[in-house]
């Protein structure tokens, strides 16, 4: 889905230049436009890896553990932040999909829902959206939230 609305605002002029639309990519799509290790030098873990992705970094080399580490590290941290605007009567939905790195399938349906959890929201709904690459397991979901009350 992303890729379908990035192209309508290249398409729309909303973006002036290219380095406009690699700078909004940088802020928002969650992983990096370059290298791998750009994306990681100099950053350590501090939160505990999430039991739905243990078994996944296994089969990691270690940038690719780094940066998926990272890349659900900083969804936790959304999601903390997010618990502290959202009201107990709202809900939010995202769009996600699964990713392939180092030959291995990244869950994303798996382990959103259990950092959801560790910041103290509850998911009300996973479902599939599309197939994008059976071949490649690459498949994408809406996970809707919602904030526990109290």
């Amino acid at each position: 889905m992303y890729r379908e609305v990035r192209s309508c605002m290249q398409w729309s002029g909303a973006f002036r230049s290219q380095e406009d639309l690699c700078d909004a990519d940088r802020r928002s799509v969650g992983r990096p436009i370059g290298t791998v290790r750009s994306f990681t030098d100099g950053w350590s873990p501090k939160t505990p890896v999430p039991t739905s992705l243990t078994d996944t970094l296994d089969g990691l080399t270690p940038s690719g553990v780094l940066f998926v580490r990272r890349y659900f590290e900083d969804l936790e941290h959304l999601f903390v932040s997010l618990k502290g605007v959202m009201r107990a009567d709202t809900s939010a939905c995202f769009f996600v999909g699964n990713a392939q790195m180092d030959g291995v399938t990244v869950r994303v349906d798996e382990v959103i829902p259990e950092i959801v959890g560790r910041a103290g929201l509850r998911v009300e709904d996973v479902t599939k959206v599309r197939v994008r690459d059976a071949r490649r397991d690459l498949e994408d979901y809406r996970i809707d939230v919602s904030r526990v009350a109290g």
